[in-house]
């Protein structure tokens, strides 16, 4: 037979399951800005830098828009805006990419 709960043992529970904040400090929990830049230095997404390797993949690749536009099932609009460095493909283009045109690695620095 168990022992019936007394009420600083109801607290306990209580506090244990309780939320103790929704919105975490800035900088994270426990930590300065400066520690959270140092944290997290590596992880700087270079994303023009992408554009600029993906436009010259898809000029190296294709003669024309058109050609790339069908290569990946989009229209020829949205081809130009690839060729033009003005749009980002989405993640399941990226990974036709990879495994279809040779280019890919040498291009991309994969």
């Amino acid at each position: 037979m168990s022992k019936p709960l007394m009420a600083a043992d109801r607290g306990q529970l209580a506090r244990v399951g309780a939320q103790m904040s929704f919105i975490p400090p800035r900088g994270g929990r426990g930590r300065s800005i400066r520690a959270m830049r140092r944290a997290h230095r590596h992880v700087r997404p270079d994303p023009d830098g992408f554009m600029r390797r993906w436009s010259m993949l898809m000029i190296v690749s294709f003669p024309s828009a058109g050609a790339c536009g069908r290569h990946f099932g989009v229209t020829r609009q949205t081809a130009c805006n690839w060729r033009e460095a003005t749009h980002r493909p989405y993640g399941d283009v990226v990974d036709f990419a990879i495994r279809t045109l040779p280019d890919y690695a040498r291009v991309m620095g994969a």
